[in-house]
């Protein structure tokens, strides 16, 4: 028993020593868990409806250097994804501006999938929270569309956010929207003295 507490002591005394040589040495000791959601979460548009969703990163406290975005999905039969980039060929969404490069910026309409990366310029870390794109998107047709995450835990081939080589992204917030109705344009009428002008005018004197 003596043996034990005396081997737990020493544990202890190991880890302390650890840890202080960590902080003298500028290594990171609390563990990130970074989380990427869409924003709103949720909307019941009708056909015909315009939004803009916003993909925003929240790294807890973490310094990071990049974001992928790999992918984004959803029904294409459903949303479309308006261009934001006039001058590249293609569809692109409108990148946000807290880190400093983008090197990709790509959508897919024919599969419903988006696809973003952003990292910090000159090896510049980033600590909070920050739009890392915003999808404008129009509601086509009637029915239930998800936008999703691609994101396993620990992998880093799919969506991350990047941390000294390690991806610390522990969880997503995906939307679900409901798009209901056809939308209809009011009809117009002419006025009735337009109208009255209009009858006047075909009838034609003998």
């Amino acid at each position: 028993m003596m043996s034990y507490a005396i081997s737990m002591a020493r544990a202890r005394m190991f880890i302390v020593q650890a840890l202080a040589g960590c902080v003298l040495l500028g290594v990171p000791l609390v563990s990130s868990a970074a989380t990427l959601a869409v924003s709103p979460a949720s909307w019941s548009p009708t056909v015909g409806d315009s939004i803009a969703i916003s993909i925003a990163v929240d790294t807890q406290g973490a310094g990071v250097h990049g974001v992928d975005i790999r992918s984004l999905r959803y029904n294409p039969a459903i949303f479309e994804v308006q261009d934001d980039d006039a001058v590249a060929s293609g569809i692109q969404i409108a990148p946000g501006t807290a880190f400093g490069t983008t090197p990709i910026n790509t959508v897919d309409p024919v599969n419903g999938v988006i696809t973003i990366s952003q990292i910090t310029n000159g090896g510049m870390v980033f600590t909070g929270t920050a739009i890392i794109g915003t999808v404008h998107v129009k509601a086509k047709t009637a029915g239930a569309v998800s936008i999703t995450f691609d994101f396993t835990p620990g992998s880093t081939i799919d969506s991350n956010v990047a941390q000294n080589g390690t991806d610390v992204l522990t969880s997503v917030m995906n939307g679900l929207y409901n798009v209901s109705g056809q939308q209809f344009s009011s009809p117009s009428f002419p006025s009735p003295s337009s109208s009255s002008s209009s009858s006047s005018s075909s009838v034609s004197s003998p």
